[in-house]
């Protein structure tokens, strides 16, 4: 990696079953929660590679290994890197000091596997935000976001967050605020997390190219009682 890009920091579990997608595997099953979520990976990947000067990476969780992600096609120009630290605030506050340490002039947006909406133009549009400002967040309707970006160091933004509440965003917004952080925010979407989650599901890939995503639910359907 040289010069200035946009890096992409998929934030991603291997789609084990039994160690994705919990929430909704409750009511799914573990197989097909974990299938989703190796769908939505995929597509996911495939919207980083299309982004113009991008590099796309995956980093997993601490106690994940790569061979973890065993016989998905990932490209060999997608990277994988393991996430470090206790909670989700330290981690992504790390990730973003290795990545600037090393790409000073990049700018690099870590965004969430949960959030299929992601997209080469959704993407490029966040990357060109940080050409203007020195943060860029999307916000999610259960209270999260789904991305944020960063070109310069801004650790303020991760610290002393309530992670995994319907708070995370309106703290976020405190701590941009509070730190005077210039920052733009995109229009709000949603993830999946639990089973009405598939209703959005539905109705986002009734009009919208998710392939993989699109294959799964037309699967997970045909096995519903008629």
């Amino acid at each position: 990696m040289s010069g200035s890009h946009t890096i992409f920091c998929l934030y991603a579990k291997p789609p084990i079953p039994g160690r994705t997608k919990s929430r909704l595997a409750a009511d799914i099953g573990n197989d097909a929660a974990a299938g989703l979520a190796a769908a939505m990976l995929l597509d996911l990947v495939d919207a980083m590679r299309q982004v113009p000067d991008a590099l796309p990476t995956i980093w997993y969780p601490p106690d994940c290994n790569p061979d973890d992600f065993g016989t998905l096609e990932i490209p060999e120009d997608v990277w994988l890197y393991p996430q470090s630290g206790d909670d989700l605030g330290v981690r992504m506050r790390r990730t973003v000091d290795l990545l600037l340490q090393h790409h000073p002039d990049s700018r690099m947006l870590i965004i969430g596997s949960d959030c299929i909406t992601h997209s080469r133009e959704s993407l490029t549009d966040a990357g060109h935000a940080l050409s203007k400002v020195d943060v860029v967040v999307q916000p999610a309707v259960d209270g999260g976001y789904v991305l944020i970006g960063q070109r310069c160091r801004q650790p303020a933004v991760f610290d002393g967050i309530d992670w995994g509440s319907h708070t995370v965003m309106a703290e976020t917004r405190q701590r941009l605020a509070a730190h005077e952080i210039s920052h733009i925010e995109l229009e709000e979407t949603f993830d999946i997390d639990v089973l009405d989650d598939l209703e959005l599901l539905r109705a986002f890939l009734a009009e919208n190219d998710r392939p993989r995503t699109a294959d799964w639910l037309s699967a997970f359907d045909a096995e519903l009682p008629r």
